[in-house]
């Protein structure tokens, strides 16, 4: 049996195949069936709502004595803020047996003698005027993250109210003063003029920018580039030395490639020079090279040889340490040393391929680097596992337990033998007359909880070092004798 039909949720037609059926679908079908439950929920929600009477103020107004939720319903606020003026004595109440009791006058009273009201101060000051964010970023048609920027770089303060922010008028338009300037289009190039002028992309144009320092200036989402610099640096590119060839002049004249070139270049080491993105090469010796090259009558010329007295010996600078003193002091290696001065942005100066850094930035850095003076052994991590039996996890927890003193000498750790000698032999004086945990232990063959319980329950003078506790041998020995003789 088909029935056509219209579905009572989404009011589609569709074919039923009963004479009950009232929607096209499952999904129609769930959604009906909740929105029938919702508003049975609602109407039973509205019909207790209309049973339950309102709560009248004079049942509360009419005690005397209020407990604490009758005194928040009153007043409007929380139970927990009503505890809390209780605390601090704003509202007065008394203890009976666990009922906290509050007068009604009481609370009446506070406000005969309450304290004029005082608007809430955020840290705007009256006589300063303030920006909004949004005003000041429709005034310089700037984004937030450049507002900012330009806050954190001058030190401008914000002050905050609630969820508003504001900003002191006079030292915004102080230093947002340059983001109102008109550009002045003689004086700078748009990233599409220079494009266009000098037949270049944008890659090129901003690679040209960062190489040659370019002075530019960001506005509004754009960038404007100096168009004196950029002038003067193509004129002087175009300029070409009639002296000298560049590569495709080499290639027009000889039919060489760029690779044949470079290789009578470097190979014959013929003058030559950088001219903007252009390998300027001297004419003369390139055409005398290529051609006696080819004819087969070349003869290499010999290069000088720079004699010794030449060769300038640099003095280390007054106040500077070189890489090899720092690595004698405290016993590194150079790339070490090179790149935690590196890291930690030690002062330097550079002069023939070597480093040289400032003396009280390094004193100050790599003193704690530097071991105690009057520590006179020390051992390696290897050594330290192999005389006192340890293990590499027991020696790792030993020395950082008993916090022995290191040293890191050339990328290996080394510990302080005294330093471990005296924790390992007790570290206090008149050790033999105290016995450890262990030693009682073995000497009565008694538990470890035992040894505790004697030292907690009797009067055994004990002695604490570092983690460890020391018994007195007369007063444990006299113990363990009553002990024995029960």
């Amino acid at each position: 049996m088909e029935i056509q039909r219209k579905c009572q949720w989404c009011g589609k037609p569709f074919i039923a195949h009963t004479m009950v059926t009232r929607y096209c679908s499952k999904s129609c079908n769930e959604k009906a069936y909740k929105e029938k439950k919702r508003k049975q929920r609602l109407q039973a929600y509205e019909e207790r709502q209309n049973e339950q009477p309102m709560q009248e103020v004079g049942i509360v107004g009419s005690k005397l004595y209020l407990s604490p939720a009758e005194t928040a319903t009153l007043l409007g606020i929380s139970r927990a803020t009503i505890y809390r003026h209780m605390a601090v004595g704003i509202i007065r109440a008394l203890q009976l047996r666990g009922r906290t009791i509050i007068r009604k006058s009481d609370i009446e009273k506070m406000f005969d003698n309450a304290p004029d009201y005082k608007k809430r101060n955020y840290g705007r000051k009256q006589t300063a005027l303030y920006y909004t964010t949004n005003e000041v970023l429709e005034k310089y048609q700037i984004q937030k993250k450049t507002l900012y920027r330009r806050c954190k770089l001058y030190n401008i303060p914000k002050v905050e109210e609630g969820s508003r922010v504001f900003y002191n008028r006079s030292l915004i338009d102080k230093y947002f003063a340059d983001l109102a300037e008109d550009i002045n289009p003689a004086s700078y190039y748009t990233p599409e003029q220079v494009m266009e002028k000098y037949n270049m992309s944008r890659n090129a144009v901003i690679t040209f920018a960062l190489r040659h320092n370019i002075p530019r200036i960001n506005r509004h989402h754009e960038v404007y580039y100096s168009r004196a610099h950029i002038d003067a640096i193509k004129e002087k590119q175009e300029k070409l030395n009639p002296d000298y060839y560049t590569y495709d002049e080499i290639t027009k004249k000889y039919g060489l490639t760029k690779i044949n070139i470079s290789y009578y270049v470097n190979k014959y080491d013929i003058k030559r020079f950088k001219q903007g993105s252009r390998t300027m090469v001297l004419r003369s010796e390139f055409d005398k090279v290529y051609t006696e090259h080819r004819d087969g009558t070349y003869t290499p010329k010999k290069r000088e040889k720079k004699s010794d007295m030449a060769k300038e010996t640099f003095v280390i600078p007054e106040g500077y340490y070189s890489s090899e003193q720092i690595s004698t002091t405290y016993q590194m290696n150079r790339k070490t040393i090179c790149r935690l001065c590196r890291e930690n942005d030690i002062p330097k100066i550079s002069h023939g391929g070597f480093n040289y850094y400032e003396q009280l930035s390094v004193d100050r850095f790599f003193a704690k680097y530097k071991a105690a003076d009057n520590i006179k052994e020390w051992i390696g991590a290897e050594q330290m596992e192999e005389i006192y039996g340890m293990s590499k996890d027991a020696r790792c927890s030993f020395v950082h337990r008993h916090k022995i003193p290191s040293r890191v000498v050339y990328g290996k750790v080394q510990y302080s033998k005294d330093h471990i000698d005296i924790i390992r032999n007790g570290g206090f004086d008149q050790r033999e007359k105290y016995y450890s945990v262990t030693e009682a232990m073995e000497k009565y063959g008694i538990r470890r909880d035992d040894v505790y319980n004697y030292a907690r329950y009797n009067s055994i003078r004990k002695m604490h070092h570092g983690k460890s506790m020391f018994l007195l041998k007369e007063d444990f020995d006299k113990v363990m004798a009553e002990k024995s003789g029960i």
